[in-house]
């Protein structure tokens, strides 16, 4: 197994069925270039009707829904690690959009890293937010902050 995702549920039944569209599409394109992927599905406190959208979604990959009390992202997100099969994980939540080569093209981008052994981690450089507002992030590569800001301001919001 190359990567297992793990998606994170919580209450997000109004966009799950757009997420899960979408790591489905960059599932499958990883999967036609060689690519082996599992997808952990994580519902946490469920609510709604997130579970049996979830559970009516016919996945390409193999895939394992769990269902978990624990109110809380970190707790919720380390259970779906701790059933990953991957060499790589990727994580995702259950408001996210991903474009159809983000696994495919993550997954290459880190094999020819880690024949120089280098440790990376590997995330979009342009997120949108949906929220009350919605708006653009670009995120910027490590090189151009140092430790000490993380004290000031959170490069990655």
């Amino acid at each position: 197994m190359d990567i297992s995702i793990v998606l994170n549920l919580h209450d997000e039944a109004e966009y799950v069925s757009k997420t899960l569209e979408s790591l489905e599409q960059a599932m499958v394109y990883a999967v036609k270039r060689g690519v082996q992927i599992e997808l952990i599905v994580v519902i946490d406190n469920e609510k709604d009707d997130i579970g049996t959208i979830v559970e009516q979604f016919n996945f390409s990959v193999p895939s394992k829904i769990i269902k978990v009390k624990n109110c809380s992202l970190g707790p919720s997100r380390n259970d779906g690690i701790s059933l990953a099969r991957g060499e790589f994980v990727a994580v995702a939540d259950g408001d996210d959009l991903v474009s159809a080569n983000y696994f495919y093209d993550s997954f290459v981008f880190i094999k020819k890293l880690e024949k120089n052994k280098d440790r990376v981690i590997v995330f979009p450089e342009y997120v949108m937010h949906f929220d009350r507002f919605c708006f653009i992030t670009k995120f910027v590569d490590s090189d151009q902050f140092s430790a000490e800001d993380f004290a000031y301001f959170n490069p990655y919001p």
